[in-house]
C-alpha cells in the first residue's frame, strides 16, 4: 500500500502502512541515501506498526544491505530503529542485520517511544549531536 518519509532535524522516520511491497521497502532507502541531508543524518526510524503485510525476498534484503553498506562509507554515524511487532518483519530485520554485517547499529522496538529513546542515547566514540 505504501510508505511516508518524514525528515526531522537529525533523522528520518519512514512509516509503512497497508500491504508493503519490496519496491516500497527499497525506494525510501535509495531516496534517503541520495538526499543532500543524508550527511547530517544520525538516525532512521522504520515504523511498521501500520503495515498489514510485507512482501520481500532475500534478494530484496541483500539490495537494501548493499545500499546501506555503501552509504555507511559516507556517513557511518546512523542508528537504525525498527518499530515492529509482526514476526515476519522481525525476521526481515534479522536477515538484514546478517546481510549488512551491521553497516549501521540496528535494533527492533515494539513502540515509537522506545525507538526514539534509543536513537537519542549517545553512542560511544561518536560526537554528541542535538537531535
Amino acid at each position: 500500500m505504501g510508505f511516508h518519509v518524514h525528515w526531522e532535524n537529525r533523522g528520518v522516520v519512514k512509516r509503512y502502512f497497508g500491504q508493503v511491497s519490496a519496491e516500497e521497502l527499497i525506494a525510501p532507502v535509495i531516496a534517503t541515501e541520495a538526499d543532500p541531508r543524508f550527511d547530517r543524518l544520525r538516525y532512521v526510524i522504520n515504523d511498521f506498526l501500520d503495515a498489514t503485510s510485507v512482501t520481500f525476498t532475500q534478494a530484496d534484503i541483500d539490495e537494501i544491505a548493499a545500499c546501506d553498506i555503501g552509504a555507511a562509507l559516507t556517513n557511518p554515524r546512523i542508528k537504525v530503529a525498527v518499530v515492529v511487532v509482526q514476526e515476519d518483519v522481525i525476521e526481515l530485520v534479522g536477515r538484514y542485520i546478517q546481510a549488512s554485517g551491521m553497516a549501521y547499529p540496528t535494533r527492533v522496538f515494539p513502540t515509537i517511544a522506545q525507538a526514539r529513546a534509543w536513537v537519542a542515547e549517545p553512542s560511544p566514540g561518536w560526537p554528541v549531536t542535538q537531535l
